[in-house]
């Protein structure tokens, strides 16, 4: 079995060894409580994405025995999102690739042709690259290959010679996210990556109580909280809480308290690593 990758020149899977959070993690910058010009402040975090990662999955027929009876013509389908995929021969509810995967892989095939050809899979609503994902003949035929999607969780087969095509999903790659995100004392996110604004998600619920939500499931993810202060200079003890959100997999819970164990409302700072 050939593989062809259209869209994507290489991608990695990323195994990121970050620490998990701590229920609650003492955050004083250093022994005397004075923040020196090491530490970190808010105008020094940035945020970044890195590569792909690649989630295998039990092989899913997305799409089964379409035609495509004539030649030189492109057929859509959907590959990505918990879509009903019947009427294109795959299950009611989708194959279980997330709506926010950027690339799936699966295993391309072409039926008995009546005509020797070639199929090419590529991203639904871009220009049909010049190359084949698979070359079949009269006889049926199977390739592997790798698709990046776009937002509508389709991917556009070609067909050079009429035949029936089948796709079968084995996983499907999502970012691998590294990001660190700053918050405000009062909820308000001053700078952030892959963080949910929509007040519903994100936002101060009570003094010293937040709640922080992702655009993605991060139930997987590793993530830490550290309550900090802009600039240089004084640095008073604060100690954070992190709890993941019952029922939605997408958020967290925040709680920062002062060395008394009241609590406090202080800006604070996120960092999520994605490795699956």
């Amino acid at each position: 079995m050939n593989t062809r990758i259209s869209g994507l020149c290489a991608v990695a899977a990323l195994a990121l060894a970050v620490s998990p959070a701590l229920s609650a993690e003492r955050n004083i910058n250093n022994p005397s409580g004075k923040a020196s010009a090491a530490d970190v402040s808010p105008q020094a975090i940035t945020t970044s994405s890195a590569s792909q990662i690649f989630i295998p999955i039990t092989p899913c027929r997305a799409f089964g025995g379409q035609a495509i009876s004539t030649p030189n013509t492109s057929k859509d389908f959907f590959v990505a999102g918990a879509v009903n995929m019947t009427a294109q021969g795959g299950p009611a509810g989708g194959c279980g690739v997330p709506a926010n995967a950027i690339a799936v892989s699966f295993n391309l095939s072409a039926g008995v042709s009546t005509a020797q050809g070639f199929l090419t899979a590529f991203q639904t609503g871009t220009t049909r690259p010049n190359m084949a994902s698979l070359n079949y003949k009269t006889n049926p035929a199977t390739s592997g290959s790798i698709v990046v999607l776009g937002t509508s969780g389709k991917i556009t087969v070609f067909a050079s010679s009429a035949t029936r095509v089948s796709g079968d999903i084995t996983g499907y790659f999502l970012p691998a996210v590294t990001s660190a995100s700053i918050f405000g004392a009062d909820g308000t996110v001053n700078r952030g990556e892959g963080v949910d604004t929509n007040a519903s998600a994100t936002s101060r619920l009570s003094t010293g109580t937040y709640q922080v939500g992702f655009t993605r499931d991060i139930t997987e993810c590793f993530f830490q909280v550290t309550a900090g202060e802009g600039g240089i200079g004084s640095a008073t003890p604060r100690t954070t809480g992190v709890t993941r959100r019952s029922g939605n997999p997408n958020g967290v819970f925040v709680r920062i308290t002062d060395n008394t164990g009241a609590s406090v409302d202080n800006d604070f700072f996120v960092t999520v690593s994605c490795g699956k």
